[in-house]
């Protein structure tokens, strides 16, 4: 049997993604998930660090690239992270992702990875059983996003609550126009 080398390079081994979500009218969180381009399983978009972009900025990218969408940054700290051993070839590469929000801005039919992935948008529980299927993430980096999910359906329960609680404006009576004047 082949002997498998071990990448602990800590520069090489980060990641930046994008956790992108929208909310429906009936307040469902639905998250943004693309394939990998090597074994076609679902993940969240992300990729390496780029030279002069912070690191919420190179999510940002790499959602464009791997998905065609724009979002809009939730923050500029990370929401989460998680670690998996990416596996090529003979070698095997420790990961370190680091995850940021998004919220859903569009989505365009030309970008550079397009033809390359599939994309879906799924409610979190769908979501998450599309990505405990990817077996390089270990169980703790699994409970890791699983905990990202859950913190994102409260802030979306609380925002609705909030603008459930917001007083609509009263529009200002205006007299009747009386006909002849």
């Amino acid at each position: 049997m082949a002997r498998m080398q071990v990448n602990k390079s800590a520069a090489r081994n980060l990641q930046y993604a994008a956790l992108c979500y929208r909310v429906n009218d009936d307040g469902e969180i639905r998250v943004l998930l693309v394939t990998s381009r090597d074994s076609g399983q679902w993940i969240l978009p992300k990729g390496n660090p780029i030279k002069g972009y912070a690191p919420h900025e190179a999510a940002r990218r790499e959602l464009w690239e791997e998905a065609g969408v724009t979002g809009r940054i939730l923050g500029k700290k990370p929401v989460g992270s998680f670690e998996y051993d990416k596996h090529t070839g003979k070698e095997v590469t420790h990961m370190h992702i680091t995850v940021y929000r998004f919220l859903y801005g569009a989505t365009s039919e030309t970008f550079k990875e397009n033809g390359q992935r599939a994309q879906k948008w799924c409610a979190l529980p769908e979501a998450l059983y599309f990505l405990s299927q990817n077996t390089n993430i270990p169980l703790t980096g699994f409970w890791n996003i699983q905990l990202m999910f859950w913190a994102e359906a409260q802030r979306a329960e609380l925002a609705l609550k909030k603008k459930a609680r917001r007083p609509k404006p009263q529009k200002k009576a205006r007299p009747p126009v009386l006909a002849g004047g």
